[in-house]
């Protein structure tokens, strides 16, 4: 397992803010830290063509990327006029590769949470709730080992969560098991875009019609 992206078929299969992007969607892409999601590096970048990108490297600061990418984004989800965003936060994964699993690892975890609530903070801040519903979606790609690091196949590192709010979601909706296939066809659910994927084949399904 690797971070090495060359050789990818993205041209064929387009990123999901690329697709919004081509059918005439705002999108809006902001990253602190992990270099390949917008730009070149490591056979990047992984999103091709969003609207608006905001690229702060730090090295592997990531806190400090993320913090970055987090105050960008609050300004441009109050003021900017997007239709679908994405926002990378780093911090808690550097954070398990170098010191494992333990109380540094909850801080970064707590870190995030707290930009997260300030990312829906500045949605609900454009004062416009009656002229626009927004899906939240929050999502990670792995778990960690305790001892620090992924890679392998073991459960906890293949173990992963999604949390969600918007129309069709909410405390007490059954939602079934979800799966990360599930997330890109959300949002094209959401955005109205899930009749218009042409020959694009999607295993996913929107949240709101998952099987329980």
């Amino acid at each position: 397992m690797h971070n090495v992206f060359t050789g990818h078929r993205l041209a064929e299969y387009p990123d999901f803010l690329t697709i919004a992007s081509l059918a005439g969607k705002r999108t809006y892409l902001s990253v602190g830290s992990w270099e390949p999601l917008a730009t070149g590096a490591c056979g990047g970048p992984l999103f091709a063509a969003p609207d608006r990108v905001t690229f702060t490297s730090f090295g592997v600061d990531c806190e400090r990327g993320d913090e970055a990418a987090t105050v960008d984004a609050e300004r441009e989800l109050v003021g900017g006029d997007y239709d679908v965003a994405f926002v990378y936060l780093g911090d808690v994964d550097e954070t398990g590769h170098e010191v494992g699993v333990g109380v540094e690892y909850r801080a970064a975890v707590e870190r995030a949470d707290g930009r997260v609530g300030r990312l829906v903070g500045a949605l609900r801040a454009r004062g416009t709730e009656e002229a626009e519903v927004w899906t939240v979606i929050v999502v990670t790609d792995h778990g960690h080992v305790d001892e620090g690091g992924h890679g392998g196949d073991s459960e906890v590192e293949r173990t992963a969560w999604i949390a969600a709010c918007g129309p069709g979601i909410g405390a007490g909706v059954e939602m079934g098991v979800l799966r990360h296939v599930d997330v890109a066809a959300h949002v094209y659910e959401a955005v109205g875009l899930a009749g218009e994927l042409g020959d694009m084949p999607l295993e996913g399904k929107a949240f709101a019609v998952v099987e329980c």
